[in-house]
């Protein structure tokens, strides 16, 4: 039994990163410190005009206890009651600790635990809204002649239509003058252009940034009311007449009105007024608003959203478990593919991880199923025993229609033919029914075995269709299917992916815990394209993932084949590289692409490809046991 001791901490930290009106923040694994709690951070006091941050801590723990902490930067509002808003924070897997080798007051420096070893990502999203609008194929439309031709800058302030003492848009230059460009106010609005130097999320300079046709721009604003934040988008030219050349002229604005974002995602065209209030222009914004995850809280304790260890071989992911069972290739699996048999199976010959595919049923349950759609059978009438196959959407049926009904695949609907459906192995086996829920998967899988979750959700091909005409609401979705995953994953290891680029930004902002990747098939000869222009190539895609904070990318095989120098364009970039893709199941692909020193390759027939393989999850878990069995031994052993 250890007794409790009383410990006062003095902590001391430079973090040259703040910007006005953030605060630095200390949490830790006591109770003086918050236990890891967001609201429970402890703000630290700033230096006078000094990039050094002071604190002093009371606590209570026992002796055999290490007490660790972590650095916070954060915006602490008082609207009316306290919020913490995270803006940037320490995520190496080992906290800082108090121990022998720490000076109380010691001048830490943020983000940097570990001489060498910086570690820092961007907060998650708490009680805070955030909307992204996002300018791209030529949004911007000028009329006037005067500037129609002319460079021009862009810049995004947010109005607050609360305050009766905001400032009138309408004053001619009543947005000319919009502070410095580090304006820490709160909301904040931070801008990103996709491209090799820009493509991070920064505050924007005083008089916005220009504005090219060909680029892709997303400016990004959090707050924590959005029924009451407008939004006035301020147009700039450099005025040749002017005595002052650091001065544009500001000839247009347009109001964005919170009534713009009733929908989570949609598409609004607005004019642009002139400073005589005669219309010049118009602005076509594509809108994202993303709300915080419901029923699921965070914490500061551990992050894995950007960890992947160093060193590592490359891993071995079963696709759809054991291999697609649809396929016209001769990899064509024989097990039911995404079903617990398939997945267990490719568990059992050694696969590091298996991907599968997650969607909703109509009432709210994370099944697994790769297509959209799915045929039921259907009785003609006045014919006997004649039946037709009907189309029908996945989301339109409950779990228990799913699971009870007889529906068979999406390919049979070529064959119009009922009784022509496919049989697998071990059909008869309840763990071999299609539509297996998250939930059971996450229960009944060797845990040691990796999940690649990929998200099904609806993304416009560049000709103007769509894979599913209508989906839930999005955020609904996806809490739904985080929830699941944080209350059911355990220990195991997760990492989720999306084609869609905008589900992959809610995914990373929506929970701190899981590694995201974005799918993309690049340029392929393969598949139609697609309509964002984020999923067009892979130095897009890393330019997007970068933007995003999340772990990586997962490519087509045929963009890497084409271009092997992808690659190290992805490692310079600090980013994970999966690939998936039929050209996978050739054996002498899969050597190339390991040699190429990718960190996953996704394939079928992994129980072909590995029969001797083990999971390397496994054998690390048996080195380090044996190394604390050998360890132990030896404390036994009596001295000599």
């Amino acid at each position: 039994m250890y007794d409790n001791v009383r410990q006062e901490l003095n902590f001391c930290v430079r973090a040259p990163e703040t910007n006005p009106g953030e605060t630095v923040c200390v949490s830790g694994n006591c109770d003086g410190l918050g236990n890891w709690t967001l609201d429970e951070v402890v703000p630290l006091e700033r230096k006078g005009n000094e990039d050094v941050w002071t604190g002093t801590v009371q606590i209570v723990t026992t002796e055999a206890k290490t007490v660790a902490y972590r650095y916070v930067i954060c915006m602490i509002l008082e609207d009316p009651k306290r919020r913490v808003i995270v803006r940037r924070w320490e995520t190496c897997l080992e906290p800082r600790s108090v121990g022998p080798n720490r000076v109380d007051g010691q001048l830490d420096r943020f983000g940097l635990i570990d001489e060498g070893n910086y570690e820092v990502q961007n907060g998650w999203m708490t009680t805070e809204t955030l909307v992204q609008m996002k300018l791209y194929n030529n949004p911007i439309h000028i009329w006037k002649r005067r500037y129609a031709n002319r460079k021009f800058r862009v810049r995004v302030t947010p109005v607050d239509l609360k305050r009766h003492d905001s400032e009138s848009i309408a004053d001619e230059d009543s947005t000319l003058d919009t502070g410095d460009t580090k304006c820490g106010t709160w909301p904040i609005v931070e801008l990103a252009v996709m491209n090799e130097t820009e493509c991070e999320f920064v505050l924007q300079q005083q008089f916005g940034r220009a504005y090219n046709p060909d680029e892709f721009m997303v400016f990004q604003a959090q707050v924590l009311f959005p029924d009451t934040i407008a939004y006035v988008v301020d147009f700039y030219v450099d005025d040749p007449n002017s005595c002052n050349s650091d001065v544009p002229e500001h000839f247009g604005y347009c109001y964005v009105l919170p009534s713009v974002f009733e929908q989570t995602t949609g598409t609004s065209i607005i004019p642009i007024t002139g400073l005589k209030h005669q219309p010049v222009g118009q602005l076509t914004v594509e809108y994202l608003v993303i709300r915080p995850a419901r029923e699921c809280r965070c914490d500061l304790l551990v992050s894995y959203s950007k960890h992947w260890k160093s060193g590592r071989k490359t891993l071995d992911v079963g696709h759809r478990g054991s291999g697609s069972s649809f396929s016209k290739t001769q990899h064509c699996a024989n097990i039911r593919e995404n079903t617990i048999t398939s997945l267990r199976n490719a568990a059992d010959h050694g696969a590091d991880f298996v991907e599968f595919d997650v969607q909703l049923s109509k009432d709210l349950v994370p099944i697994i199923y790769h297509d959209f759609h799915v045929c039921i059978s259907t009785k003609k009438k006045y014919s006997g025993n004649d039946s037709e196959l009907l189309e029908v959407p996945v989301q339109d049926l409950t779990l228990a229609q799913l699971q009870g009904l007889k529906l068979q695949h999406i390919t049979e609907l070529m064959k119009n033919d009922a009784s022509a459906s496919r049989t697998f192995v071990h059909d008869d086996h309840e763990d071999s029914q299609p539509f297996p829920t998250l939930k059971h998967a996450l229960e009944s899988v060797d845990i040691h075995v990796g999940f690649n979750v990929e998200i099904k959700w609806n993304l416009q091909r560049k000709d103007g269709t769509q894979e599913l005409s209508a989906q839930m609401e999005i955020n609904l979705y996806l809490d739904v299917i985080l929830k699941t995953l944080l209350e059911n994953a355990a220990g195991r290891r997760i990492v989720i992916s999306c084609f869609h680029p905008d589900i992959c930004t809610m995914l990373r902002l929506k929970q701190n815990k899981y590694p995201v990747l974005f799918l993309t098939q690049g340029q392929s000869k393969k598949y139609a394209p697609y309509f964002d222009p984020r999923t067009s190539s892979i130095p897009m895609a890393i330019h997007f993932a970068r933007s995003a904070g999340i772990l990586g990318i997962d490519v087509h095989t045929e963009d890497i084949l084409v271009d092997t120098t992808l690659v190290q364009l992805c490692k310079d970039a600090k980013l994970v590289m999966f690939c998936w893709g039929e050209d996978n199941n050739d054996p002498k692909v899969i050597e190339q692409l390991k040699n190429l020193g990718l960190d996953g390759v996704i394939y079928d027939r992994i129980d072909e490809h590995k029969t001797d393989k083990e999971n390397v999850f496994l054998v690390e878990t048996k080195a380090r046991n044996a190394v604390i069995e050998r360890t132990r031994d030896g404390d036994e052993q009596p001295s000599s």
